[in-house]
């Protein structure tokens, strides 16, 4: 376990209850009770449209320029899909879907680009399947991606979300950045505090996680798992020398 002070890691100014991203204005309530935090589902919403967006395109049918949540998200993020073919793109994320492991590994071996969308579907799908985040990387896909759609989740916070260790596990492995920051200067083991993910939340903190990290709420990993009613992942953080 490593602590630091919160001062030096901090990316956001003071925290105050409006927060402003480049694409839109989010008000956010700093009192003590439960706050939700984005869904990845507007996220994927938006991935989805740029993927139809560029598929289109590239088949000649739009000509006009993208607007939207289209444009919005395709300039955002230079994802894996804007490089590779949009068809066997599409055909990846159905894989993806469907949970078709082999297809989805079949496809990254044989020159399907991975978009955020495609990544999301893989990441939150129900196994824990270390291979499929294997496969992932070894497509080219960034260890450290991001997206640039609030709250800013990378890859390896997907995988504290979605409670998958050997996912997470892949990524450290592969040298993602543990202490990465959110939107809101939340690192990985709060988002998984957070979700109250405790065997992923055990393994950031074995691999060396920042515990004193404040984020949204100016919570640590502690606040963020108490105010959603998960005590065991408070007790155990607290046990490892996490602050409140």
């Amino acid at each position: 376990m490593r602590l630091q002070s919160h001062t030096a890691r901090r990316t956001l100014s003071t925290p105050s209850t409006t927060r402003t991203t480049s694409t839109t204005r989010t008000t956010r309530t700093t009192s003590s009770a439960p706050a939700p935090r984005p869904a990845r589902h507007a996220v994927l919403a938006l991935s989805l449209a740029a993927l139809l967006a560029g598929t289109l395109a590239a088949c000649g049918a739009d000509d006009t320029p993208a607007t939207g949540a289209a444009a919005t998200t395709s300039s955002a993020q230079p994802s894996a899909g804007a490089t590779g073919d949009p068809a066997l793109t599409t055909q990846l994320l159905d894989a993806a879907i469907e949970g078709d492991t082999a297809r989805v590994k079949d496809l990254l071996a044989n020159g399907a680009v991975a978009d955020d969308a495609v990544a999301q579907t893989i990441v939150f799908g129900e196994k824990d399947d270390p291979t499929l985040v294997e496969a992932l990387l070894a497509s080219g896909f960034d260890k450290d991606y991001a997206t640039d759609v609030t709250p800013g989740h990378s890859i390896l916070m997907w995988a504290a979300e979605a409670g998958h260790p050997k996912m997470a596990t892949v990524l450290l492995d592969a040298g993602a950045d543990i202490d990465k920051l959110d939107d809101y200067g939340d690192p990985a083991v709060s988002v998984a505090a957070f979700h109250g993910r405790l065997e992923v939340v055990k393994l950031l903190v074995a691999r060396g996680a920042v515990l004193d990290l404040r984020g949204y709420g100016e919570r640590t990993a502690v606040g963020h798992a108490r105010s959603q009613g998960h005590d065991a992942v408070a007790k155990y953080l607290v046990g490892q020398g996490a602050p409140e």
